[in-house]
């Protein structure tokens, strides 16, 4: 073979290659166009309602649900991926039927599940696409905004929000799009919150919020959600407001109908049981009520407080009560699921356990026409 038959064969052969590699390359994404294709169809797509939030935390989640893959069984188990693939199929409604006759299977068998199936399936995902935001960028947008991940129609609607903010004397003030108030001498203020208040709010209530998609959304539900706050001036004359969250049948917070209120107190006529959250040192800045800080039942300051300091307790018998509630807060007091302090101060004249007829959280807006 000559050198120039040599070179020849040299440039057929890589040719030759260029053409396998070239084709290779094409059936791995058709392969891939494929995959995607009959993916979409078994699994239902994104879609998205961000009116009014940050639009840098809106980057953020779309980022994180970029990322979602239905078909990852370490993070879907199989039950979860079935209940996906009928709601692309046949919609939100047969996902209920789902869940309804799964409740009726339990009942047959006297059990009694309540939420917890419906919970787990809706917070998983929104529990994965948490755990992919950065966490220094929670750290900015948290818990100022929000994200939820909700079956609608055939779909998965994730609807992002954030609270307004404006400049206040003393700084950023917080508030909802809903602007509940609280009527201050007779004048209506915009209940509002500084970032120090908010931060105390979601570490005496939910010390881990930042990691938990579940808490995350009830802690929001406080700031943008909640429509009924009520004027309670602290002890030593300090301005504040209280605020409440509903006592939900067969969860944790149930514990204080049967353990502060008693079952057998409820007036059926009397409306929702709601157990006292805390309450919230403010000042008024313009049209605001603006929060500083946020005080558990029983701190420094609080009517339980006051309560406690001028009963007619033994000192030795007060004392011990101070500094057990001093270190309390609402993860602590579910943990130990000790009621007696909550009790004492139920029992004695500030009531933590109320029964509301009106409403005190409005629900999420149906904005299903601003969805991308």
């Amino acid at each position: 073979m000559t050198s120039k038959q040599a070179r020849q064969l040299k440039k057929r052969k890589r040719r030759e290659e260029d053409i396998k590699r070239r084709r290779h390359v094409q059936e791995q994404r058709r392969r891939e166009h494929e995959r995607k294709r009959q993916y979409r169809l078994k699994y239902p797509e994104f879609r998205f309602d961000t009116t009014g939030a940050d639009p840098a935390f809106v980057q953020l989640v779309k980022q994180a649900v970029a990322t979602i893959n239905f078909e990852d069984r370490t993070i879907f188990p199989p039950w979860q991926q079935e209940l996906y693939r009928i709601l692309k199929r046949d919609g939100k409604r047969a996902v209920d039927e789902c869940f309804t006759a799964l409740h009726l299977e339990a009942a047959e068998a006297g059990q009694e599940l309540g939420q917890i199936p419906l919970t787990s399936w809706l917070f998983n995902l929104g529990q994965v696409v948490l755990s992919r935001i950065p966490e220094n960028a929670r750290h900015n947008f948290l818990p100022f905004s929000d994200f939820g991940t909700v079956p609608c129609r055939q779909s998965i609607l994730v609807i992002v929000r954030s609270l307004l903010k404006a400049k206040g004397s003393g700084g950023t003030v917080y508030y909802s799009s809903r602007k509940p108030t609280v009527e201050i001498d007779g004048s209506p203020k915009i209940v509002a919150f500084s970032d120090h208040a908010i931060r105390q709010v979601c570490g005496r209530i939910k010390p881990r919020w930042k990691w938990n998609y579940a808490a995350l959304g009830d802690l929001f539900a406080f700031f943008e959600q909640c429509v009924y706050f009520e004027r309670s001036d602290l002890y030593g004359g300090q301005l504040g407001f209280t605020f409440f969250d509903r006592c939900h049948k067969g969860f944790i917070q149930e514990c204080y109908v049967d353990q502060v209120l008693g079952e057998e107190n409820l007036d059926s006529k009397a409306g929702q049981p709601y157990y006292r959250v805390g309450y919230c040192p403010a000042v008024i800045e313009g049209d605001f009520i603006k929060a500083k800080t946020f005080l558990f039942p029983g701190y420094k300051c609080t009517p339980e407080y006051g309560l406690l300091v001028r009963s007619s307790l033994p000192w030795a018998e007060k004392r011990t009560r101070l500094e057990k509630v001093a270190e309390l807060d609402a993860y602590k007091l579910f943990q130990s699921q000790d009621w007696s302090l909550i009790k004492w101060f139920h029992d004695n004249g500030v009531p933590q356990v109320v029964q509301i007829d009106r409403e005190v959280f409005a629900p999420l807006r149906d904005r299903t026409t601003n969805l991308t």
